[in-house]
């Protein structure tokens, strides 16, 4: 699907319209059924547990200060100032479900990166335009 799209892209192929109203529609619907399911996973544990629990800090801070300044630099170098830096998605909540893994942890991550993203996101954009 993804090459497919790629391709479609590239080329500049465009879809007939009730094809491309479908497409439109489903696109409008993954965001909000990506926080739905990070609800639901996330409503198996207490907010308590998910800021008590010192191995969600980890990956935190590597989502939101590691990558990002990591992100920034090569972007720095490569001169691609028109990209952009968020916390980590829903998807991962998602996979996590398909794949029989930890959801409720991954939903945790998610729901702490997004909101620790608040303080993280305008110091990042901050750095970026310090830099770039």
């Amino acid at each position: 699907a993804i090459a497919a799209g790629a391709l479609l892209y590239w080329f500049r192929v465009v879809l007939p319209a009730p094809l491309q109203n479908t497409m439109s529609t489903v696109g409008n619907m993954m965001g909000p059924m990506g926080m739905l399911l990070a609800g639901m996973a996330i409503a198996e544990k207490p907010l308590r547990e998910v800021f008590c629990t010192r191995r969600n800090y980890l990956p935190t801070v590597l989502r939101l200060v590691v990558c990002p300044l990591v992100v920034l630099v090569l972007l720095w170098v490569c001169h691609a100032s028109s990209w952009a830096i968020t916390p980590a998605c829903a998807t991962v909540t998602s996979m996590a479900q398909l794949y029989d893994r930890d959801a409720a942890h991954s939903s945790a991550l998610y729901v702490l990166t997004t909101l620790l993203s608040i303080v993280s996101m305008p110091i990042m954009i901050g750095l970026f335009d310090l830099l770039l």
